[in-house]
């Protein structure tokens, strides 16, 4: 970054500038491109000259990209939020609608929500925590977690917790609010929650969200040689992004790819081992997790319903034996092609 032209802006825009960025890359849901994008938007009236400010930001965010990595690399193998993507891709398996990073505010989740949970069947309730939520992870707090019935509606005011409140009165714990604090504490995570369905639950996490594949690159990466081999991935979450071209990632990146993966109906992610072992896993009706390898020649597909767990310990297995480790949960369905 050239530090004369940086000091070009006002002190105070470029502590906020700064503070922005940090948040951003830290959130790790978005690519350097879009986390640049995001902050010139937000300070395009206050810095007349967008070269200027267009110069600056990417300096900056190049930057954060590598203190970030840099970070990353010291981190413990399973960080609280992958705790907390286990509990909620658990949860969705309950038949819990769940979801991360999930609108800007707490209105528009509910109003979101709302819309999802009207598409679906069989829905025993929701919870999420938004973009604010986020920001306030980033900085030291907790996570809080909206959650609540199935049925958005009838009568009651909505409590701050995304439940509802009967003429005002407390109302204890229903059987969601517990047993999504049951699943987060099995998981190891430290939670607070009051009972009351109009409170939201807080989850105590030290935010430590990994950034992998294209979320990892920036400009000061350089060429860096090859990469080491890994899986071929295609993917596609159309929450969040997709991967039409295949990209090759490492062991732990495809992982992440998986944990990272919004349990809706659609979603899917393709890997495809050294020696062209294939792996395909997609969720249905957003409670169910598809796995699969695909057999060509013979115009079917061997597979079965999995847990997230099971399908991050079968990446593993075909990243580092270069072998489908369906066989290993016991049997499978045979699926048809024509």
């Amino acid at each position: 970054m050239d530090l004369a032209r940086w000091q070009l802006i006002d002190e105070s825009v470029r502590d906020e500038i700064t503070e922005e960025v940090h948040t951003a890359v830290a959130a790790g849901r978005h690519d350097f491109e879009r986390v640049v994008r995001g902050v010139i938007e937000t300070w395009a009236d206050e810095v007349e000259d967008r070269e200027l400010l267009d110069e600056a930001v990417r300096g900056v965010v190049a930057e954060e990209f590598a203190g970030h990595l840099a970070a990353q690399a010291g981190w413990p193998a399973v960080t609280d939020n992958d705790r907390l993507s286990l509990a909620m891709g658990e949860l969705a398996m309950a038949g819990i609608v769940a979801r991360e990073h999930y609108t800007c505010c707490m209105s528009c989740g509910i109003a979101e929500m709302g819309r999802e949970i009207s598409e679906l069947s069989g829905v025993r309730g929701y919870v999420f925590y938004h973009e604010q939520d986020v920001e306030r992870a980033v900085a030291g707090g907790g996570v809080y977690l909206a959650f609540g019935p199935g049925e958005l509606g009838g009568e009651g005011e909505r409590g701050p917790g995304g439940g509802f409140r009967g003429e005002g009165e407390r109302r204890p714990g229903g059987g969601i609010g517990r047993e999504i604090v049951e699943v987060l504490r099995r998981r190891g995570l430290q939670v607070e929650w009051c009972g009351d369905d109009g409170q939201r639950i807080e989850v105590k996490v030290n935010w430590q969200r990994r950034r992998f594949g294209w979320l990892a690159e920036h400009p000061e990466l350089g060429g860096g040689g090859e990469r080491e081999p890994g899986l071929t991935v295609t993917f596609c979450d159309q929450a969040w992004a997709s991967g039409d071209e295949p990209v090759v990632m490492s062991a732990g990146e495809s992982r992440d790819l998986l944990l990272w993966l919004t349990p809706r109906d659609g979603n899917f992610a393709c890997f495809e081992g050294v020696a062209g072992s294939v792996l395909q896993f997609a969720w249905e009706g957003g409670t169910r997790l598809w796995a699969e390898t695909p057999d060509a020649a013979a115009g079917w597909s061997s597979g079965r319903y999995v847990t997230l767990d099971e399908g991050l310990a079968m990446i593993a297995v075909l990243a580092e034996e270069g072998r489908i480790g369906l066989g290993d949960l016991g049997e499978s369905e045979a699926v048809s092609w024509s």
